[in-house]
């Protein structure tokens, strides 16, 4: 190293050997930094967490949105992105098709004749039968002990015939027959038992009468309209055989002994009335090209059934009002036993039933005196429907058994008059028709 005037100067070599030492310095100095603050390419990786992989018993219960449809074809699953913010309903059992066939007649298009036969060939209607005639003599006495026939109205000899002659019909139109119900009262197991060999007896077709209050009247009511509005799973015909009343109550339609309806279940708790066919006009239904006395009009019922409206009806006839009318009767269906009396209240401009309608009922007690153990108020129910319980009249003063009946409904004339039991008869229908106000 040397001094020239003054300053401090470095040789070449001087000046290489500090460029390198200060090369390794940084480089020492870089590597240090490095090992701190860097992780290496595989800490990198580790500390990204991935999602885990879920085994099938780990998976979360689908949703309820996801549950596939009750249809045949299993529907795909939807992803949850895209399933409505609108809660799911219940799942519940699709209806099964329309008992129908397309090649029946249209709903508004009675069926008669062929056209009916060929309907009940392809099977899958209610067959309702009121049993057939009896023994117009004989009452029901014990309504509890039923497997005793002494204490009951049975089939006289034109019922036992009518009965065979139907299931003789049923065998010759080829129309077949599943399940044969029956009320569990002699007459109708053996109204069922002639026409078709065979029976099971049911308690929901059980008489009306034998009810202990009305509460059972109208639990029988709704169980006969179950029966009504069930559809048959195969191509045969569901018959039942049960009284007047039970079909009276459930529909609002009234059948003579033996008379039957046929009716078409929708699936959706209603039905349609296809036919009524008396007992004497199966047989008329034999050759292809009769002409059927069949009176068929179609009424939609539903689960509370409308009553099937006529075009017109007569009006009730008036008969005296009688010497022991008495105001205010209390309200209630019976004043004893051993008479029902029922029917409905209807318009005489179109036959509808009139709701509501107030009717008065009295007559003379077992003694043959009148007194106001035997007054009774009734109003009739949302089909215009009623019924009434008391003893069987005695006849009095010479005048043959009767019931008076007073009945008021706003926008009617009031009606009085009389209703007259045959002896013996231990139930009776009787339509009450009234006429507009002027």
């Amino acid at each position: 190293m040397f001094l020239i005037r003054g300053r401090f100067s470095l040789t070449p070599l001087w000046r290489c050997f500090i460029i390198l030492v200060g090369t390794i310095i940084l480089i020492a100095i870089l590597s240090g930094c490095g090992s701190q603050d860097q992780l290496p390419p595989t800490a990198i990786v580790q500390a990204t967490v991935p999602p885990p992989t879920l085994t099938p018993s780990l998976l979360p219960p689908a949703s309820p949105t996801l549950v596939p449809s009750p249809s045949a074809t299993a529907a795909p699953l939807v992803s949850p992105t895209v399933v409505p913010a609108t809660p799911t309903p219940t799942p519940t059992i699709p209806n099964t098709p329309t008992i129908v066939p397309a090649t029946d007649p249209a709903p508004d298009t009675p069926l008669e004749g062929q056209v009916l036969v060929e309907a009940l060939r392809r099977g899958r209607y209610v067959i309702a039968f009121r049993h057939t005639a009896t023994d117009q003599s004989q009452t029901d006495t014990d309504r509890q002990n039923l497997a005793n026939c002494q204490t009951q109205r049975n089939l006289s000899e034109t019922g036992r015939t009518q009965a065979q002659a139907i299931g003789q019909a049923f065998q010759a139109l080829q129309i077949p027959v599943g399940p044969v119900l029956s009320s569990p009262y002699c007459r109708t197991l053996d109204t069922a038992q002639l026409a078709f060999g065979r029976v099971e007896a049911s308690g929901d077709l059980l008489n009306m009468f034998s009810a202990k209050d009305q509460a059972e009247r109208d639990q029988l009511s709704v169980a006969l309209q179950r029966l009504l509005t069930t559809q048959t799973t195969t191509a045969t015909n569901t018959v039942l055989v049960t009284h007047g009343v039970n079909v009276q109550t459930a529909t609002s339609l009234q059948l003579t002994e033996g008379e039957a309806i046929v009716v078409a279940p929708d699936g959706t708790g209603s039905f349609l009335l296809i036919a009524r066919v008396l007992p004497d006009e199966w047989s008329t239904l034999l050759p292809a090209d009769s002409s059927s006395a069949v009176q068929a009009t179609p009424v939609e019922l539903t689960s509370t059934p409308a009553a099937a409206v006529p075009t017109s009806c007569e009006p009730t006839p008036p008969d005296g009002l009688g010497p022991f009318y008495v105001p205010n009767a209390p309200e209630r269906a019976s004043v004893g036993q051993g008479h029902v009396l029922s029917g409905v209240v209807r318009s005489s401009v179109d036959c509808t039933p009139i709701a509501g309608a107030q009717m008065e009922f009295w007559l003379a007690g077992p003694d043959g005196q009148y007194s106001d153990a035997y007054r009774a108020t009734i109003l009739a129910d949302n089909t215009g429907s009623y019924q009434f319980e008391s003893n069987f009249p005695p006849p009095y003063s010479g005048r043959p058994s009767h019931i008076h009946l007073r009945v008021t409904a706003a926008g009617y004339q009031t009606l009085v008059t009389q209703y007259y039991p045959t002896e013996g008869q231990t139930e009776g229908a009787f339509d009450l028709v009234l006429l507009p106000e002027n």
